[in-house]
């Protein structure tokens, strides 16, 4: 059957091509191209009136750069810093992609729905009287996740909370930028449990949680299709290196179609045989069975196989052996819909307990995000949450490491909208931290962790001292990336030969120093060189600022 559409555009694209070549006129022919373009560019997908922000024009001129406040530091006793990043999200994710590319392990975020309240863009408030409400929401989104893509892990995985509004067009939008394959579900969630009071309408009280993951084993675990998993081997034939205890799930004695047969594994042969001796069926098909092999989350019981999930566990000194955190790791996507914990009110009087008011409406619920946490297939993840909100993310974080001894951290970013980051989002984050809320009443005994405070600022690329001005917020991108304290005691960075010289001569003082963070434009005397060694020395890498520093012809 003719596609008529390509028929059409093959022809117009002739037509093209024969006026051009007629043609000298240089702006007439550089408008042909624009139409060329147009009609070659995609025409199966999502295709929107793509719009730019205020906030993204800036970049022309401007550098992003991070500015510590250490007036708003917090410290108590953790082992690695969290971040709370102040500013528009589009530039904190900008520095982000320098410091973070490929080492996030999970994102939740919780963007503007697009309601009928409508969103703030461009830094004017776009509702359903613009007619390119859609455009300007979905160019908003594609511009951060887009970056968010990027920030993934091998292993990462991502949550998105949405809105009927914008469900169909994000997830187009999703499939596009981290792969269809790699959609795992929209999970719907219950935002209350009230019932509307006229009956005659539809009570609309429900949301969505998209969900995508780099992980195969993710994959495997929860996506029902488990014929579409690829599975990928490494040199020595293994997908998962390791071994845990965390046997969750038997795969004997099920009712599946073609589940009678014989499995060998690691040289032993396997019957789905009951503990009474009677012949039944594995739960899995045989080509199931074959890939929960491969991807390693198989584990020997006595008589039978069982599958091992990569959920919560932490080391057993007492067993030497991987064992669970807990004993409630698995939930399904239907408890999102009944739990009153998921819901937006329990979310409203979770932060009513930590603020001793009602600062911030539909805060999400801390089980919500430490449950999606959970579901990280990497040990102590690190969670990233680019809308930060009220700060729920990093309340879970935290909560997740009290209860069970974790390491994760995380990084939030928020615009500071209506001064939410002044009033909300930090002082949250400081009353779970030090147990004392902002006026002086305990709210508990705190937790051990730490927290730095960013806003963003910018330098102007016609500066005429540009290096130094990026040089000096390089110990914010070090202490970033590294999740560290250049503290002058244990971490220390040496930007200028000046530095170096200071260093040399107070050496002996620096009884505790574990690394030295060096700038390449620094040249160490012999001495230095020989000195510095002795402990851990570290070249500041030249991706921070470089290209923008050759865009402007430093380098």
């Amino acid at each position: 059957m003719a596609n008529l559409s390509r028929i059409r555009r093959e022809r117009m694209l002739d037509f093209l091509k024969k006026i051009r070549d007629d043609n000298d006129n240089k702006d007439e022919t550089l408008i042909i191209n624009e139409i060329e373009d147009a009609l070659i560019e995609k025409k199966f997908g999502l295709i929107w009136e793509e719009h730019s922000e205020a906030v993204d024009e800036r970049m022309l001129n401007e550098i992003p750069v991070f500015v510590e406040d250490k007036n708003k530091e917090i410290e108590n006793g953790g082992n690695g810093s969290n971040y709370l990043l102040c500013g528009d999200n589009l530039h904190s994710l900008y520095l982000l992609e320098k410091t973070h590319k490929n080492k996030v392990d999970v994102i939740y975020i919780d963007p503007p729905y697009n309601t009928e309240k409508g969103f703030v863009y461009d830094d004017k408030r776009v509702d359903r009287t613009d007619g390119f409400s859609h455009s300007k929401w979905l160019s908003f989104m594609e511009h951060r996740l887009r970056i968010a893509e990027r920030l993934l892990s091998d292993e990462g995985c991502i949550f998105i909370s949405i809105s009927d509004t914008e469900m169909s067009g994000l997830k187009m939008l999703c499939d596009e930028i981290f792969g269809a394959k790699h959609f795992i579900t929209a999970i719907p969630r219950i935002t209350s449990k009230q019932r509307s009071g006229q009956e005659k309408y539809m009570n609309i009280s429900h949301d969505y949680i998209l969900c995508y993951s780099y992980s195969d084993t993710f994959q495997f675990i929860i996506k029902r299709n488990l014929e579409d998993v690829e599975v990928k081997e490494d040199k020595n034939g293994h997908y998962i290196e390791g071994d845990t205890k965390a046997i969750l799930a038997a795969l004997s004695q099920g009712y599946s179609k073609g589940g009678d047969y014989d499995f060998e594994y690691k040289g032993k042969i396997y019957k789905p045989i009951t503990k009474d001796g009677v012949r039944n069926r594995w739960l899995w098909s045989k080509e199931r069975m074959e890939i929960a092999a491969k991807l390693g989350i198989l584990v020997e019981t006595k008589n039978s196989l069982r599958m091992q999930l990569y959920l919560d566990k932490k080391f057993d000194d007492k067993t030497n052996t991987l064992v669970p955190k807990n004993n409630n790791l698995i939930f399904h996507t239907a408890d999102f819909m009944i739990d009153n914990a998921y819901t937006n009110t329990a979310g409203t009087n979770e932060l009513e307990r930590v603020m001793g008011g009602k600062p911030f409406p539909y805060p999400k619920p801390l089980k919500l995000i430490k449950d999606l946490v959970r579901l990280s297939m990497v040990e102590d993840p690190l969670v990233l949450d680019f809308f930060a909100g009220s700060g729920t993310t990093g309340q879970a974080v935290l909560e997740l490491n009290l209860e069970d001894g974790g390491d994760r951290k995380f990084i939030l970013c928020t615009n500071n909208e209506n001064d939410i980051c002044t009033n909300v989002t930090y002082p949250r984050l400081r009353t779970v931290i030090t147990g004392i809320r902002d006026n002086g009443t305990r709210y508990s005994s705190g937790i051990c962790a730490d927290l730095k405070y960013y806003n963003t600022d910018f330098v102007r690329k016609d500066n005429d001292n540009l290096a130094n001005c990026l040089l000096a917020h390089t110990d914010e991108m070090i202490q970033l990336e590294h999740h560290i304290k250049i503290d002058k005691d244990y971490y220390i960075s040496v930007l200028t030969d000046s530095d170096a010289d200071e260093l040399e001569k107070k050496w002996d003082s620096y009884k505790n120093l574990k690394a030295i963070y060096l700038s390449r434009r620094v040249l160490l005397t012999s001495s230095q060189e020989e000195l510095f060694h002795k402990k851990e020395c570290l070249v500041i890498p030249d991706y921070y600022f470089r290209n923008e520093l050759r865009e402007i012809g430093e380098i």
